[in-house]
């Protein structure tokens, strides 16, 4: 999926906005648990999906910034990309 960012020249960024929307969701779905007085049991399991959603949108945007930081003023290649995520994957 193309970045959402207008700014961005980059072809390979992945937009973030599907993981950010799923997160609010969740925590409106938290906030909804807490207020009706489910089991502890199933806010803390919505809990610890929300938490690694959070992680994965973050993993995607600081991703985005790296590519568009490297490539501000020229296009990266497909090889240049997969060696950049791969150096990125190490650090997860």
């Amino acid at each position: 999926m193309k970045c959402d960012n207008k700014k961005c020249q980059n072809d390979f960024c992945d937009s973030p906005i599907n993981h950010l929307k799923r997160i609010v969701g969740q925590l409106n779905k938290i906030i909804e648990y807490v207020e009706n007085g489910e089991k502890c049991k199933d806010v803390a399991m919505l809990l610890k999906s929300t938490s690694t959603s959070f992680e994965s949108a973050k993993q995607k945007i600081l991703k985005n910034f790296i590519l568009n930081e490297i490539s501000k003023n020229e296009k990266i290649t497909k090889k240049e990309k997969e060696k950049i995520e791969e150096i990125f994957n190490k650090f997860k």
